[in-house]
């Protein structure tokens, strides 16, 4: 599936207060209107030479949004959201949904992947590094994280924004600005144009060996499936799994990249998945 049209839905919860403080941010940098969307509490419509924008916020907690097909028509989705982190790590965070694993306790459905959008992650990563530093948040980690949480039945492709990783960088005004900054670049300049659709499998939940390549590399990834959670699968989901992620994607994906650190006999079921597809495949 190759995205030929400009039709973006930029989505939020009114009740999150990263995604709907970043919201506020384009609201007032776009020459919008108001338009009616069905469910949404307030919409807007913005035009630039690449997109036609609609910005939209909903009542329901961000990784509930399994009825966005339903209520907006657009090619792809960006959703602007909070990440919370035990850990307290400050951070900009992207990343596809789905639950590539037999429980969903936060949102859709289990061992159900949604559409990954490789070209605009990346896009939107490499805009929060580059914007992080405009605005004087080094402190703030870029990273992806790994496929998790729903909304896991949208068609469109749908890839998540965040600030992380508690209140006080939800309501920074500066961490808000980034991501602002980091979508508005998208929509006024377009998507990156120079870039290899990859997914991922192994690592940590940061995925921080795969965000440190797409940072130096063209390797754009979508879905990016943990170690932890393919320890967890049985063959069978092993199976399902891979070929979700390699297939469930905005752009036809070209390789597969692999930490050494999985068992042996799961880079062998996803290395003979990978051949199988004709795709090539990376161990690093």
């Amino acid at each position: 599936m190759v995205l030929m049209s400009s039709r973006l839905g930029i989505m939020y919860s009114i009740n999150d207060l990263a995604g709907s403080g970043i919201a506020d941010i384009l609201a007032s940098r776009f020459r919008c209107r108001e338009v009616k969307v069905k469910r949404a509490i307030n919409a807007l419509s913005y035009s630039s030479n690449r997109f036609d924008v609609v910005l939209a916020g909903f009542r329901e907690e961000t990784f509930n949004f399994e009825f966005l097909d339903d209520v907006v028509d657009v090619d792809f989705y960006i959703i602007l959201s909070k990440h919370r982190s035990e850990a307290g790590i400050k951070s900009f965070t992207v990343h596809s949904t789905g639950n590539p694993w037999r429980e969903a306790d936060v949102g859709g459905k289990p061992l159900e992947l949604s559409v990954a959008n490789p070209q605009a992650a990346k896009t939107l990563l490499l805009n929060l590094f580059k914007f992080r530093s405009e605005w004087g948040l080094n402190g703030f980690d870029v990273t992806y994280e790994v496929t998790h949480h729903g909304p896991t039945s949208p068609i469109k492709p749908l890839t998540f924004i965040e600030i992380g990783s508690c209140e006080h960088e939800w309501s920074l005004k500066e961490a808000r600005e980034v991501v602002a900054e980091s979508v508005l670049d998208l929509v006024e300049n377009g998507l990156l144009s120079s870039y290899l659709p990859v997914v991922g499998f192994g690592g940590n939940h940061y995925a921080s060996r795969f965000s440190e390549r797409a940072l130096k590399t063209e390797e754009a990834y979508g879905h990016m499936i943990a170690k932890y959670v393919i320890d967890k699968l049985t063959v069978n989901e092993l199976n399902q799994v891979v070929i979700d992620a390699i297939t469930k994607n905005a752009q036809k994906i070209l390789k597969v990249v692999v930490e050494k650190k999985l068992k042996s006999l799961y880079r062998k079921t996803i290395r003979d998945i990978a051949s199988q597809l004709n795709i090539n495949y990376l161990e690093t």
